[in-house]
């Protein structure tokens, strides 16, 4: 693949724009561009990677080193789902050639490497929920299913998967937003419990779907949905100001969502998810429901925002 001596190239162009063509004859033990052309996928990627050179070279251009990493990385939040994209534009800012991340000072290099991780890695929100009490569950929303998933997607799994959970992450991420979410809940968190673990704390928003079932101890094994608060609450990388959980109730009758007594360790858990109901589902009109989501959404992104410029100094 012609792809490593291309980003070598051209992100040392980053450093100097007048880098010769000869350079690039020279990666490749080419005479000339006749020869280029003929390597195999070389005009494809050349394309790739041209395209993300002139994105970074007009994010870049007439900064000082403070505005270059921070619209650098500006630029990689803004391509993280686009996975080709966001590789070849990561390389490009940082290899082991010259680039333009070795034109930085130590303060500038500190804040990038500080800050790629979050920026190109973090969700905007790590939905947590159980699938202890389905079918039931799929009760609280059996009113909305029709609006917003197609006969065979509710036939398929409703005695299996969480259709609440479902439905949450369906109205936010149409909003834009980036979640964790195992829809298909491929793997028990037993089994990935490391994963599980950095997944709550690489997200900035925790929302949780909240049903009695979850502060009860289940036998032989994790209760995951209090394991998962707790990672994200134990997150050292944001402020305790800025940690938020966004508790979605599957009812408006507490004595459907919360049990009389719970399990000791679970009372400040409880308490906390009592006093922060965010949205409480059944008895409110589709549409006025949905625009609750909405405004969820938004208040999504307004934390996501507070966090980084927290994280990194006026960064949005």
């Amino acid at each position: 693949m012609p792809k490593d001596n291309l980003i070598k190239y051209f992100s040392r162009k980053c450093v100097d724009p007048d880098l010769s063509v000869e350079t690039l004859l020279g990666y490749f033990g080419a005479d000339n561009r006749e020869q280029l052309l003929e390597i195999k996928d070389y005009q494809k990627m050349y394309e790739v990677v041209e395209r993300n050179y002139n994105k970074l070279q007009r994010s870049v251009k007439r900064l000082d080193i403070e505005g270059q990493v921070q619209n650098c990385l500006a630029l990689l939040h803004d391509y993280r789902v686009c996975l080709e994209d966001i590789d070849v534009l990561s390389k490009l800012i940082r290899n082991d050639a010259d680039c333009l991340y070795t034109t930085w000072n130590s303060d500038g290099k500190q804040l990038y490497d500080k800050a790629y991780e979050i920026v190109t890695g973090w969700q905007d929100y790590f939905l947590s929920y159980t699938n202890r009490n389905i079918p039931e569950v799929n009760n609280f929303v059996i009113d909305y299913i029709g609006n917003c998933f197609k006969q065979h997607e509710f036939n398929a799994d409703k005695d299996k998967r969480n259709l609440v959970a479902d439905l949450i992450e369906k109205w936010l991420n149409q909003e834009g937003l980036i979640s964790f979410y195992d829809n298909k809940n491929l793997i028990i968190g037993d089994e990935i419990k490391d994963e599980i673990e950095q997944y709550c704390k690489s997200c900035f928003v925790f929302v949780q779907v909240v049903e009695k079932v979850m502060f009860t101890k289940p036998e032989g094994r994790q209760n995951w949905c209090f394991k998962e608060y707790t990672h994200y609450q134990g997150n050292d990388l944001i402020d305790d100001g800025n940690k938020v959980c966004c508790f979605i109730a599957i009812s408006g009758d507490e004595s459907a969502v919360f049990p009389v007594s719970v399990f000791t360790d679970y009372a400040e858990w409880h308490k906390d998810v009592k006093g922060r109901i965010k949205i409480s589902l059944g008895g409110i009109e589709y549409t006025a429901l949905k625009r609750q989501f909405n405004l969820l959404a938004k208040e999504i992104l307004r934390t996501k925002k507070a966090v980084l410029n927290k994280l990194l100094g006026d960064y949005c």
